[in-house]
């Protein structure tokens, strides 16, 4: 296992701890965009389906990462991963410890990943309960209203990270969560 790579988490959610509403992001807020951009870039990102086709189609997959879903079904969408360089439908819920095992061989498969990468969970509710318990930093950004959403975030951070905010603004504010 390389020691170089590391699993995070990253997450937005509202004033009340919600992260979607009718299956999309509610808000649109740029700091937050910035910063998942500037994070994630060049890194290896998984996510489960419905969190893949909540973003945009103009938007999808992530570009300068390598998109990574969970989906108990991975050949419905063979179609989807031949089309592009950069994305993997799988059903292999470990895939991160092949990964952690066999780095360079996902770096030189896929040119988007840096040679140092990291492997970030980014959604949704079923991933961050299944890995976060796996990940040494968090990254949260919280927003500042309530945005009426329907899926809340419940997972406890505060039991095993200590909290540190990095960024605020009028919108929000971003928290690096990190092991205790």
């Amino acid at each position: 296992m390389h020691l170089h790579l590391i699993m995070e988490a990253i997450i937005a959610f509202d004033i009340k701890k919600g992260i979607s509403k009718n299956g999309s992001l509610p808000w649109n807020v740029q700091e937050d965009l910035h910063h998942f951009y500037n994070k994630t870039k060049c890194n290896a990102v998984i996510m489960g389906r419905t969190t893949y086709f909540s973003i945009p189609d103009s938007k999808r997959p992530l570009k300068n990462r390598l998109n990574i879903v969970l989906t108990r079904e991975p050949n419905k969408y063979k179609e989807i991963s031949n089309s592009f360089k950069n994305v993997i439908f799988t059903n292999d819920e470990n895939i991160y410890e092949n990964i952690l095992l066999f780095p360079n061989k996902y770096s030189d498969m896929y040119h988007v990943l840096d040679k140092f990468f990291k492997i970030f969970f980014i959604g949704g509710n079923e991933i961050y309960k299944k890995y976060m318990p796996l990940c040494k930093t968090i990254w949260v950004t919280q927003m500042k209203e309530d945005y009426g959403c329907d899926l809340i975030f419940d997972y406890n951070l505060e039991d095993k990270f200590c909290e540190e905010k990095v960024f605020e603004s009028e919108l929000c504010n971003i928290y690096k969560y990190s092991i205790l």
